[in-house]
């Protein structure tokens, strides 16, 4: 199994939950709060089954590459939970955009193409699937303001 895959994703899961606990304790609207509870959800969904894949023998707690990426999500975590109200839910969103847009390439031109193992590559296509439609969420929170 490829250790750093697991490892990355698990990372990625991990901030997106401790950033959309951070959104439900501002003041967002009905969308942007609904926004925040299902990138929760599927997240935790989604660090569960990796947490089982990477128990199957693949996955270090923190690779070089997941911990650059976790260090840049928790510095826009601490610049946007300075904001609140509409200046905060605009930031959140953004910041949902850019690092969904950016785990999707990852996906397309690294993950995916270099997994394999075939659960491994099951498991980032299905997480693909997910951040897909995560970013077109967060497009259409971007698009109403």
């Amino acid at each position: 199994k490829e250790g750093p895959t697991a490892e990355g994703v698990a990372t990625v899961d991990k901030d997106e939950i401790a950033a959309a606990k951070q959104a439900q304790g501002k003041k967002l609207d009905a969308g942007a709060m609904d926004y925040a509870r299902m990138m929760e959800r599927d997240h935790k969904s989604n660090l569960d089954a990796t947490r089982a894949l990477a128990k199957q023998g693949g996955g270090k707690e923190m690779s070089a590459d997941a911990k650059q990426v976790h260090d840049k999500n928790a510095a826009t975590l601490a610049r946007i939970g300075k904001l609140d109200g509409a200046e905060y839910q605009a930031a959140y969103v953004d910041a949902m955009v850019k690092g969904h847009t950016e785990v999707l390439a990852k996906l397309d031109n690294a993950l995916i193409p270099n997994a394999k193992d075939a659960d491994v590559k099951a498991h980032l296509q299905k997480t693909r699937t997910a951040v897909s439609m995560h970013l077109d969420h967060a497009k259409s929170l971007q698009a109403g303001r």
